[in-house]
């Protein structure tokens, strides 16, 4: 996985992550998942109930797959909270282009970390790449 991030795919998937040194949004350097059926990079921030983040990543694709954004809550130990209240953010823009994918949570009661996951699914062969870059997760109030 790129630095600063970990990885999670199904038992059944066969992908892998990786870290493109060339293909990038503005400058060169992006995350990529390969060959992933379903499966995403995990990052996570210390957040309070109550306060309201913006999140964003820009990405692109080749092959066959799909790219989403989902946003989950831990608790402050790290244990997973009100999935119910999961947000899954996408994006209309044409798949081999960089696309940004964002939007906007509000931290529920009993959350303490705020779980970046740049999802892949459905991606069947070593052709199918999904590239992420310039993810931001910023405070609004």
């Amino acid at each position: 996985a790129p630095p600063g991030w970990s990885f999670w795919q199904a038992e059944t998937s066969p992908g892998r992550p990786g870290w493109d040194r060339e293909v990038g949004h503005e400058a060169p350097g992006s995350g990529t998942l390969t060959a992933v059926s379903e499966g995403c990079l995990i990052q996570s921030i210390n957040v309070r109930p109550g306060e309201i983040y913006g999140v964003s990543a820009w990405r692109r694709i080749q092959g066959e797959g799909s790219a989403t954004i989902r946003v989950r809550w831990q608790t402050p130990e790290g244990k997973w909270h009100a999935v119910q209240l999961d947000k899954v953010l996408g994006t209309t823009a044409p798949r081999d282009e960089w696309g940004q994918v964002a939007g906007i949570v509000t931290v529920p009661e009993g959350a303490g970390k705020l779980v970046v996951l740049l999802q892949a699914a459905g991606q069947r062969s070593e052709q199918d790449v999904i590239w992420w870059d310039d993810v931001t997760v910023f405070r609004l109030e």
